[in-house]
């Protein structure tokens, strides 16, 4: 009697356990799953283009409050941008999403950009050639993403939306090489540069490599002349060689795709040469950090080269040969990969 009572409760045990639903089936994960399905769709309606650049980064043209940026997605900028096109669309039931469900929506936005079938399209830093040696175009790096843009008989600052015209364009074209979007790519270490002026003297140039750099010999020492002199360094040309040549130095770091002089400037202590390389880099390349100094490791050099358009060494004593190479290729315009992290 008392083992059929048992077992009758086994039995009723057993019952109770098949009959209960799965966690899977819960509705509060349905909700779940449904967010980041929601909120994939509200991406791919409101962001105008995905593609995967040089670098096989998927990146995103997106727009950011009255302007346009480049986006990679893995970056936390988009993150945020995906928490704000939520809050944007679901304003009136003041519905938040969790960090899990922005997470699944981007990865299943980098598998669908992933999957595009359309060419690799480069991201460029600071310069980019529009029509190959006849338009240029230079990235201000300000909040509203414009450009300007340089050619033989114009020079003009564009707005950010006229990157959607020329995605149309491309987009039209079949994905033409020639139509191709002119993307820049940005890094927290990069700085706004300032609005150039419409007036300024003809002789610019000339008053700036005279008057604010040390340049010419007009405030070198008598000690530094003989010692250039004895040399026959640049240093013992004459003034308005001197000048041309840090013009065409200056100039030439404006040009893309091109290979860059590397440039050692040497001097007698207090010579102002890293006040001559500061003002360089301010000119061509505004940055957190405006000149490097030892110590150099490879992991550091790698980062600088890849996220910089114009790299300053200062107060090096020497050089091995591993950073030499590495110089070298950087300015030939060869490629490095490192490890993500």
């Amino acid at each position: 009697m008392l083992a059929e009572q048992r077992l009758n409760k086994l039995t009723q045990v057993l019952k109770l356990r098949r009959n209960k639903p799965p966690k899977y089936h819960s509705r509060n994960n349905e909700d779940r799953i449904s967010e980041s399905d929601t909120l994939v769709n509200i991406a791919e309606k409101e962001i105008p283009f995905f593609f995967v650049n040089h670098l096989n980064q998927p990146c995103a043209v997106v727009k950011v409050r009255n302007h346009y940026e480049v986006m990679e997605v893995s970056d936390d900028s988009f993150l945020g941008l995906l928490r704000q096109m939520w809050r944007d669309n679901n304003n009136s039931l003041k519905i938040t999403i969790s960090e899990d469900m922005l997470k699944r929506a981007r990865a299943a936005l980098v598998g669908s950009a992933q999957q595009l079938e359309q060419p690799k399209i480069k991201t460029h830093l600071r310069v980019a050639w529009k029509e190959k040696n006849r338009v240029l175009r230079y990235d201000l790096t300000n909040q509203l993403w414009r450009q300007i843009e340089i050619s033989s008989v114009d020079v003009r600052i564009i707005d950010s939306k006229t990157i959607l015209d020329e995605i149309k364009e491309y987009q039209e074209s079949g994905f033409a090489k020639n139509k191709t979007p002119i993307f820049f790519q940005r890094y927290s270490n990069m700085r706004e540069q300032v609005l150039p002026s419409e007036s300024f003297r003809s002789n610019i140039l000339d008053y700036y490599f005279e008057e604010l750099t040390n340049v010419t010999d007009k405030r070198t020492t008598s000690f530094a002349k003989r010692y250039t002199d004895h040399w026959q360094t640049e240093g013992s040309l004459d003034n308005r060689s001197k000048i041309l040549i840090a013009k065409v130095l200056l100039i030439s770091k404006f040009i893309a795709d091109i290979p860059h002089f590397l440039v050692n400037v040497i001097g007698s202590p207090g010579a102002m040469k890293t006040h001559y390389l500061k003002f360089d880099k301010r000119l061509v390349d505004p940055g957190s950090a405006e000149v490097h100094g030892p110590p150099i490791t490879t992991k550091d050099i790698h980062q600088k080269f890849a996220h910089s358009h114009y790299v300053i060494l200062d107060n090096i004593s020497s050089i091995d040969k591993w950073l030499s190479d590495l110089t070298c290729s950087v300015i030939t315009g060869s490629g490095f990969e490192c490890r993500a992290l």
